[in-house]
């Protein structure tokens, strides 16, 4: 299972940093609607991209 969740997570960080950021929080929505929920998260939450200053 830990090697399942970190294969998740390196798809994340590949695809999206705001993705690695929902699954970190608990919330591991589909990867085909992760990317509509990303955008609604990021505006409600205010995340930030890596480049601007991210987790990593």
């Amino acid at each position: 299972m830990i090697k399942y969740i970190s294969f998740e997570l390196t798809i994340a960080v590949n695809k999206s940093q705001m993705v690695l950021s929902l699954h970190l929080f608990g919330g591991v929505p589909p990867l085909k609607s992760s990317h509509a929920s990303t955008k609604l998260k990021m505006k409600k939450y205010g995340y930030r991209p890596v480049k601007e200053g991210g987790v990593m």
